[in-house]
């Protein structure tokens, strides 16, 4: 309504070691009188719940081999909002590679491990696992998410955990991984 001010639109106030906002809305049907209330307002409230949920840092492990799905699928899922560790993104000439995943394991919520004939004997990725199980072990709620890629033997030490499927392609194995990073949450 172009007669309210900004400051008739929200508030906010301190209270003890919350700020509280009261954001005041103004919704228009237009064409569509019968819309509910409710359908209207929901995307808000959804937004307002995420915006209060864990965020999702998500640790991508993966072999050189496997490079472009593990690239093409950090892209979606960064322009989804999940923060991505991505080797090539994240390291530096002149890092310590160790250093820098050992930072990145440490603050990481989720590891996405790509299972492929190129990358289940791989010793980076074993290596990778390890750390993560070892976190996950010690109750650092680190949630492993694997995604095979083809028709590698799935490590045992992963055997009981469903996986993505890659071959059904990026967006069902993308649309898999969102429905895992909200029930988490």
């Amino acid at each position: 309504h172009p007669a309210w001010h900004e400051k008739d639109i929200y508030s906010t106030r301190i209270d003890g070691s919350e700020i509280v906002a009261n954001i005041f809305l103004n919704i228009e049907f237009g064409d569509t009188p019968h819309t509910l209330v409710r359908d209207a307002v929901m995307p808000f409230v959804d937004g307002f719940a995420r915006l209060q949920s864990r965020p999702v840092r998500a640790f991508l492990c993966h072999a050189s081999e496997d490079k472009q799905f593990a690239r093409a699928l950090a892209s979606e899922l960064s322009q989804l909002g999940t923060s991505v560790w991505l080797d090539e993104w994240e390291i530096r000439v002149g890092d310590s590679i160790v250093g820098r995943i050992d930072e990145a394991l440490s603050t990481v919520t989720h590891i996405i491990v790509l299972l492929s004939e190129n990358s289940v004997n791989k010793p980076w990725v074993r290596k990778e696992l390890s750390a993560a199980l070892m976190r996950q072990l010690s109750q650092q709620n680190i949630r492993l998410l694997p995604i095979r890629l083809d028709g590698a033997t799935i490590p045992t030490i992963l055997a009981d955990l469903k996986y993505a499927d890659g071959l059904k392609g990026l967006p069902s194995v993308v649309a898999e991984l969102q429905h895992a990073f909200q029930s988490d949450r």
